[in-house]
């Protein structure tokens, strides 16, 4: 049916949206290009709220000490046995190489502030189905 194909031809066309995951707060500028890293890093909430508020708060932080834009999402899916399970929420972290991602992983490190939200993470997660992806741009 070429009526059906030209429908399809146009949802193929048109500008994609996130049936994934949803952005729920960004900070800092969202790269216009791709960087070569990105971080991913999260979990399944044990409470919603606090964990949202918790992330928020997270996303603000480590970009306030290393000026790395990032962004919060929640996922729509996931599998439970999986390591993304349904309704898990991460920070993404974009980078523009290696170097930076290491030498922001080894400032958060050693900085108080980072180390005393990331003692509360436990209260909001569930620890067992944390991740942490990084992701580098193939050329």
């Amino acid at each position: 049916n070429i009526k059906h194909q030209e429908e399809i031809g146009q949802y193929l066309l048109s500008a994609p949206e996130s049936s994934v995951s949803e952005v729920v707060h960004v900070a800092g500028a969202r790269p216009a290009a791709p960087t070569d890293i990105i971080a991913q890093t999260g979990g399944r909430p044990t409470d919603q709220l606090g964990a949202a508020a918790w992330m928020i708060d997270m996303a603000n932080y480590v970009n306030s000490v290393t000026g790395h834009s990032n962004i919060v999402i929640q996922f729509g899916y996931g599998v439970p046995t999986s390591t993304i399970k349904p309704g898990s929420m991460a920070i993404v972290v974009y980078q523009e190489s290696t170097a930076a991602h290491d030498e922001a992983a080894a400032a958060l490190r050693m900085d108080e502030g980072y180390l005393r939200r990331m003692a509360s993470v436990n209260d909001y997660f569930d620890m067992s189905s944390f991740f942490n992806i990084l992701m580098r741009k193939l050329v």
